[in-house]
């Protein structure tokens, strides 16, 4: 991938290619989430509150160091996905923030 790189922690996975009506998936299955817990509406919302939400945003500068590739256009940037599950697994940012 980019070995070197700190701002990249590649993601373990295994792959498999599945076929649907003569359509090959390549499909990757994340290790991580093997013993991922599980949650409830419940269970999950008194952990939501401002005393634990991260104190800076990563898609805003500045950003962590060999994060950022560079700049697309006037409004986006290119740069690593930091949990890649690929060899050059990019996204594609806004430079202002986006509500989803």
């Amino acid at each position: 991938m980019f070995p070197g790189n700190p701002s990249i922690k590649p993601i373990k996975f295994s792959e498999e290619t599945i076929n649907d009506n003569g359509i090959d998936f390549n499909v990757k299955v994340l290790h991580i989430f093997a013993n991922k817990p599980t949650s409830t509406k419940e269970t999950f919302s008194p952990l939501i509150n401002k005393d634990n939400m991260p104190t800076k945003d990563p898609f805003q500068a500045p950003f962590e160091n060999g994060s950022l590739i560079g700049e697309v256009t006037d409004t986006h940037s290119l740069m690593f996905n930091k949990f890649s599950v690929c060899d050059r697994h990019v996204i594609i940012i806004t430079k202002e923030f986006e509500k989803q």
